[in-house]
């Protein structure tokens, strides 16, 4: 179980202070792990419904109309991670199979600063593409992307 808290003049106080009390009286008598590290705020839901819901979305439909072909947004995904963070990857051969293994931060686990690069990258990429994608931060946004 994780409980966000502060540390202040040496003292450790948590956010939901009732939720931790209730947790720790249900551990009673048992040994117990405390891990205390330092919190790292991951990208926010409203970047990963960007990126998943617009982005994505948009580049799909985009390609299609510009090459005829269609792409899911897994392998528009893959691409990104391949060609516009220039991802480092080996190939493996596992028991007769090829694999594709990726050596860098994946998007799951990107901060919200450097999501923003990552969604800066992939504007930019697709902009000289003639595919332009909206970006939240826009006054007409939600124009852009039909609500």
């Amino acid at each position: 179980m994780e409980f966000l808290s502060k540390i202040e003049n040496g003292k450790l106080s948590f956010l939901n202070e009732n939720k931790v009390k209730s947790f720790i009286s249900s551990m009673e008598g048992r040994d117990v792990v405390i891990n205390i590290k330092k919190h790292k705020k991951n990208r926010s839901n409203a970047q990963n419904r960007w990126y998943w819901g617009v982005a994505l979305k948009k580049i799909t439909e985009d390609l299609y109309n510009i090459q005829g072909e269609l792409f899911t947004k897994e392998e528009i995904h893959a691409y990104h991670k391949a060609v516009v963070t220039s991802s480092k990857f080996n190939t493996l051969n596992v028991l007769g199979h090829e694999v594709i293994v990726f050596n860098d931060i994946s998007t799951k686990s990107m901060n919200t600063i450097q999501f923003n690069n990552f969604k800066q990258s992939i504007q930019n990429h697709w902009a000289i593409r003639n595919i332009d994608i909206p970006d939240p931060q826009e006054e007409n946004f939600m124009n852009q992307i039909g609500i």
